[in-house]
């Protein structure tokens, strides 16, 4: 649970650090701007660049910060999602279900399904099927000690 609330607040940590950058941006504007009008001997900063000009440029940062933060967002979710499964797989020989996942995690049967087959594609997961017809997942690089004592030298 710790684990979780450090978690939430580095994601949050992360997106004020890129919601920051974008207030830098736009209060550069303004002072480009501000100077450019000085250089033009324009006293109405609107009369150099016109409203509808600092409304659009207003409008087009405001969509790319909440782009960004969006996108930021869904990678941090989608990595602890990943995480929740990976420690889950470790707890049960590293073979995992749909189904044990979602009982285990916060995540519905078909967000499970996605993600292990996102996994599975990526290289980072085996699926095997048992004789029922019931589909596992073994994750890659998770080994049992029998495993390891049976490893072979590379050389």
């Amino acid at each position: 649970m710790l684990e979780a609330i450090g978690n939430f607040f580095d994601s949050a940590k992360e997106n004020f650090k890129i919601a920051g950058s974008y207030l830098v941006i736009g209060v550069g504007v303004f002072m480009g701007i501000a100077v450019g009008s000085q250089f033009t001997n324009e006293t109405d900063i609107l009369g150099f660049l016109g409203l509808e000009g600092i409304c659009v440029g207003i409008a087009g940062l405001g969509v790319m910060g909440v782009w960004s933060v969006k996108k930021s967002a869904a990678k941090r979710i989608q990595t602890l999602n990943e995480k929740m499964i990976l420690k889950l797989a470790a707890q049960t020989g590293g073979v995992v279900t749909p189904a044990e996942v979602a009982v285990a995690t916060s995540l519905s049967l078909t967000d499970s399904q996605k993600i292990l087959e996102n996994l599975q594609s990526g290289g980072f997961l085996d699926m095997k099927i048992t004789p029922k017809g019931d589909i596992l997942y073994q994750v890659r690089g998770l080994l049992n000690d029998r495993d390891r004592n049976n490893a072979e030298d590379v050389l």
